[in-house]
């Protein structure tokens, strides 16, 4: 199983396009960037 969400963002009905992009890909390039470069000492 996998867990899509730590926890929940409240997104507002009135949303641009933009700006769920933008919310989905910071979100997205952050899970990517956490996989390749773990946290903690090298």
């Amino acid at each position: 199983m996998v867990k899509l969400a730590e926890t929940a963002i409240a997104v507002s009905e009135d949303e641009t396009g933009a700006e769920r992009f933008d919310r989905i890909y910071c979100e997205l390039r952050d899970r990517i960037c956490l996989l390749t470069y773990p946290p903690g000492p090298c």
